[in-house]
């Protein structure tokens, strides 16, 4: 209940969950390479809000030629406030807070230039600045290019790309709970790494992906007793008898 009450004053909520999945991108890396990526995100807030998100990237290549095993995963959280401005049919929100990079994984055998024959178990903790804008050309389609720099010790986040969103029920008669649902295609770039501290060697991640996945946008309702609610209320006089 304290939950919605929470929501309800913020009065929107964005929720998201992207994901794709690239096996054997061999013609790309020069390595068999198979990738996993999953992009989950909650916006609560209109003007002033808070920002929940976390990317997840899993490597696996095992390259019995060059003796290569790779089993590797790294994950991004974000959270935040962040301030939203609207110009007419763009929404620019800048947004900043609390960052966290994990990496781990097992790596044997060597590539470019750096041996790898042990266990990976990295976490840093940071910060991070982001800027998003979302433009929509008509209320079915909105457009979302994007930029995020994080810095952590011995670590460092860099993350952009544009998404775009479609959503289908928003012009049809059918339930307001689907009206808000969406399906969102997106390419970016990004750059995930970490060093260990012991023996000095770093753990980079640079990859280009794509993303699909769902989004729904919903206006929460107010609570009662609003004063704006109130205001909006209509009075009645009563009529005089003649």
């Amino acid at each position: 209940m304290n939950l919605f009450i929470l929501l309800s004053i913020f009065n929107r909520l964005d929720v998201g969950l992207s994901s794709a999945y690239i096996t054997k991108i061999q013609y790309i890396t020069d390595y068999p390479v198979s990738a996993f990526f999953m992009k989950p995100i909650v916006e609560y807030g209109s003007t002033w809000g808070g920002l929940m998100e976390d990317f997840y990237v899993s490597i696996d290549c095992n390259d019995t030629v060059r003796n290569l095993y790779v089993e590797m995963g790294g994950n991004c959280l974000r959270v935040g406030p962040f301030y939203r401005q609207k110009i007419k049919w763009i929404e620019l929100t800048g947004t900043a807070g609390f960052l966290r990079i994990d990496i781990a994984g097992l790596a044997t055998g060597k590539a470019m230039g750096v041996s790898y024959n042990d266990q990976i178990d990295e976490e840093r903790n940071g910060g991070f600045v982001g800027l998003k804008l979302r433009y929509e050309p008509i209320n079915m389609l909105r457009l979302t290019p994007f930029l995020c720099y994080g810095m952590v010790k011995n670590g460092k986040f860099l993350e952009y790309g544009i998404e775009l969103s479609f959503m289908p029920f928003i012009n049809r008669e059918t339930s307001d709970l689907l009206k808000k649902l969406g399906f969102s295609t997106g390419i970016s770039g990004a750059q995930l790494g970490a060093k260990m501290e012991e023996e000095d060697v770093p753990f980079n991640l640079a990859f280009g992906y794509y993303l699909i996945g769902l989004t729904y946008q919903m206006e929460l309702p107010t609570l009662p007793g609003d004063r704006q609610t109130q205001k909006r209320k209509p009075s009645y006089k009563s009529k005089k008898s003649k």
